[in-house]
């Protein structure tokens, strides 16, 4: 009976033991999504490294292959959008930020992509709209405010730009652009300007002489 336990025991020892030889061979519960999160992680890692060296194009192929991990996926896919914007491909860019955008309404960094993107595609009348609502929301900011007189100026809607700059002059009196969109104004005032009564007469009147008689006369 003591020979039988022993036996019995010696199968079930060599029986656990292949089991969990069995077992080994397994993936673990995670493990390749680990490893596939891992993997995402290097393209980001990658596509960076590129977007620094301003290799758009490759930036791009590594961002898309980072998109696939669900934690990247947002990052990456505005980052995407930035090389398409850097590269010069505004419709690629604008189909982004507007996806993006929809998920994120609120967000400032989003409306402003979305409403630059619009403007270097010349469509100016939707960049307006969107430049107005963020210089509205955000009248302290310099970059918004310099972009809404920009795409003002552009369409020629020069009384609805000279308030937004002559408070953009008050608030950043040494911004660069101050010179620029003042001269800008200045030239644009000064044609504009209707003649008074003075410009209209003739040289020698409105200099103190009289005008000389003709010979007729």
């Amino acid at each position: 009976m003591k020979l039988f336990s022993l036996t019995a025991a010696a199968v079930l020892t060599v029986i656990f033991l292949s089991g969990c030889t069995t077992v080994s061979s397994l993936p673990v519960p995670g493990e390749e999504a680990v490893r596939e999160s891992n993997i995402c992680r290097e393209y980001y890692s990658i596509a960076s490294s590129y977007e620094e060296l301003k290799n758009y194009s490759k930036a791009v192929t590594y961002y898309k292959l980072s998109m696939s991990d669900p934690e990247l996926h947002n990052a990456a896919y505005y980052k995407l959008g930035r090389c398409y914007v850097m590269s010069k491909d505004y419709s690629s860019a604008l189909v982004i930020y507007e996806a993006l955008l929809k998920k994120d309404p609120e967000n400032i960094t989003l409306k402003s992509c979305t409403a630059y993107v619009h403007a270097m595609n010349s469509d100016f009348p939707e960049a307006e709209r969107l430049y107005k609502s963020l210089y509205e929301e955000n009248p302290q900011s310099e970059d918004i405010a310099v972009n809404y007189i920009n795409v003002l100026l552009i369409q020629e809607k020069y009384e609805q730009a000279l308030p937004v700059f002559e408070s953009f002059k008050e608030i950043f009196p040494d911004n660069d652009n101050v010179k620029t969109f003042q001269t800008k104004f200045d030239s644009v005032l000064t044609i504009a300007e209707p003649l008074s009564d003075q410009d209209v007469l003739p040289a020698e009147i409105s200099e103190g002489q009289p005008a000389e008689k003709s010979e007729k006369e």
